[in-house]
């Protein structure tokens, strides 16, 4: 279907270790689990506070319990983002490993560097689009981010490709 079509963007993003960093730091901050943690420290403190005030308690288990919760979640994601980077180099069989995007008029093409063949889809699933400092992240119905590296492009360029994602944005909410 896209190869019928004139390509508009293409984006070539190597996955290493200062991307999946990236990436990591932004799901983090931008799901509800980091906020839910850090209400839970910060009632903790204050149960802690209480308790310490109102019966006069001198234990701070409360305290070492909520910072203990906290701590996990960041290691658990060090280690899951330390398990991801070795799969992927396994993958790979140690060569750069590349995700490809490609944007037609009418829908999208995507796919890695082993890939054989790529994937497609429409740009109704595309619900928004976020971006940090070298990343512009466009997200679907699914959950599943398209991940693009802002010097990445090798057809078009970061600014004309926001531009393009607001207009389909804009005309899927029609």
């Amino acid at each position: 279907m896209q190869n019928e079509n004139m390509l508009l963007f293409e984006n070539r993003l190597e996955v290493n270790k200062k991307f999946m960093l990236e990436y990591a730091r932004f799901k983090r901050w931008h799901s509800p689990l980091p906020y839910l943690g850090i209400a839970f420290f910060v009632y903790m403190i204050g149960a802690f506070l209480y308790f310490l005030i109102a019966w006069q308690l001198f234990d701070y288990w409360y305290l070492v319990i909520a910072a203990g919760f906290l701590a996990l979640y960041f290691i658990i994601d060090m280690v899951n983002l330390r398990r991801d980077m070795k799969m992927l180099e396994e993958q790979s069989g140690g060569r750069p490993y590349f995700l490809i995007k490609r944007f037609y008029e009418d829908g999208i093409e995507y796919g890695d560097s082993t890939a054989d063949a790529f994937k497609s889809n429409d740009y109704s699933i595309v619900r928004k689009m976020r971006e940090t400092k070298g990343l512009i992240i466009v997200s679907t119905e699914a959950k599943r981010d398209y991940v693009l590296k802002k010097e990445g492009f090798t057809v078009g360029n970061a600014e004309d490709f926001k531009a393009f994602i607001n207009r389909k944005l804009m005309n899927g909410k029609k």
